[in-house]
This record gives structure tokens, sequence and C-alpha cells, in this order.
């Protein structure tokens, strides 16, 4: 499994919290 971008991380965040993004 690769290491995730500081990117991706912030995504799946944002994903978890429920907010949208671009």
């Amino acid at each position: 499994m690769r290491e995730k971008t500081g990117g991706e991380i912030a995504a799946d965040y944002l994903i978890a919290e429920g907010v949208p993004y671009v």
C-alpha cells in the first residue's frame, strides 16, 4: 500500500467530516 500525499490525507479527512472538496 503506497503512502498518501498530503492532499489525499486532507481529502480523506474532509470526506470523513462530510465536507465536499474540489
